[in-house]
């Protein structure tokens, strides 16, 4: 890919990388923390845990893209824009995947969380090679990193096997929306004191 692209080509996705890397630490609200870490989880809390990231991560990717222009005024490149609003679809479809991850991390199938993750890299620099070398430039990056979530959400629901089913309202699950935001707040804290 070094070869393939230029290094304006990283710069662009750089420069988007600024804005979704903070809005990230939203998409979940630690809710795999709160899965993995409780003593006994229920399916219907899981389930309704599912359908909650899930509607996190169309938020994050409704906001990330309603500040596409903005990041596109801010470094004065209209490329931006769209690069943006393309990259957002990618937490839908990581949202798809937290609440499986953490059911793996419970079962402690590490090996299997680690061969996933090898698998969608893979996938997804191929994806970035093949865009690269027919000359799509920075989009190869941008579907790179869709290819690597896609494939990761694919093989971890085969992996995982289980399917959400309907969210409920008495399922208990508040205690653990306090500590994911909890553990948010305490992200944002970090966020910001680093960068």
């Amino acid at each position: 890919l070094a070869r393939l692209l230029s290094p304006k080509d990283y710069g662009l996705i750089g420069m988007v990388a600024v804005a979704s890397n903070f809005i990230v630490m939203f998409k979940d609200m630690g809710l795999e923390l709160a899965t993995v870490q409780k003593a006994e989880i229920s399916s219907r809390q899981i389930s309704t845990l599912f359908w909650i990231n899930l509607a996190l991560s169309v938020g994050t990717m409704i906001v990330l893209m309603a500040l596409a222009p903005a990041v596109s005024w801010f470094y004065g490149d209209s490329r931006l824009t769209m690069i943006t609003i393309v990259s957002a679809t990618g937490f839908v479809i990581g949202g798809l995947t937290v609440q499986h991850e953490a059911l793996l991390k419970r079962q402690m199938r590490f090996m299997a969380l680690s061969a996933v993750a090898l698998v969608a890299m893979v996938a997804g620099y191929i994806v970035g090679i093949a865009f690269a070398w027919y000359g799509f430039g920075y989009w190869a990056l941008v579907f790179s990193q869709l290819a690597v979530l896609t494939a990761d959400a694919l093989l971890v629901w085969i992996i995982c096997g289980w399917r959400p089913g309907l969210p409920r309202r008495d399922t208990g699950v508040r205690s653990m929306l306090s500590f994911g935001g909890n553990i948010t707040a305490y992200g944002t804290v970090n966020y910001f004191s680093k960068n």
